[in-house]
């Protein structure tokens, strides 16, 4: 709503003034702006004249649309001018190039309005005015009309929903695809089948037939995950742990079971490999397994257990490194390769930020999380399915939830993660993981995905720590102090040499196309296109506006179309900082200043 109506109401009601008996071209009538035009035409009473491909006719005759015509040639310049005994249209909606922009300007009322919301070779005022003198013409560009004028923009909002909520409006029609049919949707939106939006709802839905493992599945953090595997259709639940479960955890299974979730509760130790074998192989959980009919199939693993043993490194004893690890390596081990034979969708490991960020008195807990992080990556090598979560710690919940480790990793400025936040954040990390989880016979996700940190941080007061690991390079680059370094590229440039200029300017440039595009900076060519590179309209906006915020003058809406890689636009902002100056111009210049000098001098000596 906000994008298609806003802009169709910016220049159909705002600009072009539609009122009743009014005729309006609209190209591409069956596209998202299109079909807001179309909405906001019928309810000014104006006539209207609609291109589209054909096989969208029929759509637009449902709405009422009487003059269709087909937006893949000029046919419909000789339609419209029968249809209107020669008179032509009062406003054209354009959103077509080439041929199309005179051949429309062919239709159009001497005193027309033509709106021009296309981005590629579009006309100039001068160019329309040739053809049509009288006419008015207007580029629409929504994003600088946010950025310009963002009380217009309210005000217009403001009346379009209430319109909606008057019910004189309605949200444009929308194909709705799974998340499990992404590539489908796709498909789907390539082969221009679609009237309206394709949607992908970003819903987890987990195999009700399937069976779910946590480890430390009795503990709060397993406890609240449980509950969350619920919510998303998990209907059977094993859970283990070494100690019975406590009063809390029983409460909440019993809550569980009475939703019609299956629960297993398990004690045992994970860290023994043939106990935790016997539990699997008697339920027929992992493969091959002696009957499949008999129970639902492990379909995903969650490593949630862990204790601490904290203490200074040099007084840390070998027991205390056993506690610590053997939960957590020789755990996640055994889980692996008793699972490592089964289809799983997914393998989560849930890690500790200390193995990024180190933790003094936790030598062995950075080590044991460490552990977690390379078995995820090793796990994706083999093209099976693991992330690593690198958690902060979370408020009252989980085995670093204690006021003394809270306490010391707020004055570091890292924050504990509310349970509610947590969980939240768990989803949006399957909906990714899952996104990217390969169909069987491709290889394995990114490795990016096999491990991610979750840190509630402020990093202007985590860097002020004094951390001066490599590690933290990327972050120190997105603290303020870089924002500074940003905004301060005029005053470098200015500083620099007319030979330093060229060369700091690409670094910079390549640097924020980097940033918006997810490239390494080292990895962009300079004489390579923007959208050979994969930018596109939304991209190249956003390229803009961070390279005119450190500069000190404004760039035009189609820079990264006028100048379309790296060397060309260098060039033309050089060009527009530091025009060049005629050196003869200068030389004259010098020799008035001196006659003016010498004359000074005399006449002080008269």
């Amino acid at each position: 709503i906000p994008v298609t109506f806003l802009t169709a109401y910016h220049t159909l009601c705002y600009l072009g003034e539609i009122s009743p008996g009014k005729r309006v071209l609209i190209h591409s009538a069956a596209g998202g702006v299109g079909q807001a035009a179309i909405q906001l035409a019928q309810a000014a009473g104006a006539e209207i004249f609609a291109t589209a491909s054909t096989g969208k006719w029929d759509y637009l005759q449902s709405l009422g649309v009487k003059h269709i015509m087909n937006s893949r040639n000029l046919d419909f310049v000789e339609e419209i001018k029968q249809v209107t005994n020669g008179e032509g249209v009062d406003i054209i909606l354009n959103s077509l190039s080439g041929e199309f922009i005179p051949a429309s300007l062919s239709v159009l009322k001497a005193d027309g309005c033509f709106l021009e919301i296309g981005k590629l070779d579009i006309w100039n005022k001068l160019q329309v005015q040739q053809q049509l003198p009288d006419t008015k013409y207007h580029i629409i560009d929504m994003v600088e009309l946010c950025r310009q004028q963002p009380n217009l923009i309210q005000s217009m909002l403001d009346q379009l929903m209430a319109k909606f909520d008057r019910r004189q409006l309605q949200p444009l029609p929308k194909k709705v695809f799974a998340l499990p049919q992404a590539v489908e949707a796709f498909r789907y939106l390539q082969q221009a089948k679609h009237i309206g939006k394709v949607v992908v709802t970003p819903e987890l839905t987990l195999d009700a037939n399937g069976t779910y493992l946590i480890a430390g599945g009795l503990g709060g953090l397993g406890i609240l995950t449980a509950h969350w595997l619920a919510k998303k259709g998990a209907k059977n639940l094993l859970l283990l742990g070494r100690s019975k479960p406590s009063q809390y955890a029983q409460q909440e299974i019993a809550k569980l079971e009475q939703q019609g979730v299956i629960v297993n509760v398990i004690q045992t130790d994970i860290t023994n490999y043939d106990a935790l074998k016997q539990i699997l192989t008697s339920r027929n959980l992992i493969s091959p397994p002696a009957s499949p009919a008999s129970s639902a199939p492990i379909r995903g693993v969650i490593h949630a257990a862990g204790i601490l043993d904290d203490s200074a490194i040099q007084n840390i004893t070998w027991q205390q490194m056993e506690n610590v690890l053997q939960p957590k390596v020789t755990g996640a081990w055994n889980l692996h390769n008793l699972t490592k034979n089964n289809n799983l969708d997914f393998f989560i490991l849930f890690s500790s930020a200390v193995s990024l960020l180190g933790s003094p008195g936790q030598a062995n807990h950075v080590a044991a999380n460490t552990f977690l992080d390379n078995l995820a990556h090793y796990r994706h090598s083999l093209g099976l399915p693991a992330m690593s979560i690198n958690w902060g710690t979370w408020s009252n919940i989980g085995a670093a939830a204690q006021k003394q480790a809270d306490t010391r990793m707020s004055q570091l400025g890292v924050n504990a993660i509310a349970p509610e936040q947590g969980i939240a954040i768990l989803e949006q990390l399957f909906l990714a993981y899952m996104r990217l989880k390969p169909l069987s016979a491709s290889p394995a996700p990114s490795a990016s995905t096999a491990q991610i940190g979750v840190v509630n941080i402020d990093w202007t007061k985590f860097l002020q720590q004094g951390q001066f690991s490599s590690f933290f390079n990327e972050f120190k680059q997105s603290s303020p102090q870089k924002q500074v370094a940003q905004i301060n590229l005029q005053d470098e440039l200015n500083k620099a040499t007319s030979t330093e200029r060229r060369s700091l300017l690409l670094d910079a440039l390549r640097a924020e196309l980097a940033r918006v595009l997810g490239f390494r900076a080292s990895e962009l060519d300079s004489k390579i296109g923007f959208f050979d590179l994969g930018m596109d309209s939304l991209t190249a906006i956003e390229f803009k506006n961070r390279l005119q915020d450190s500069i000190d003058f404004s760039l035009p809406s189609t820079v990264a179309f006028d100048y379309p890689n790296l060397e060309a636009l260098g060039d033309y902002i050089l060009d527009k900082m530091f025009p060049e100056i005629d050196e003869s111009q200068d030389s004259e210049e010098a020799d008035i200043a001196d006659l003016l000098a010498a004359e000074l001098a005399a006449m002080e000596e008269g």
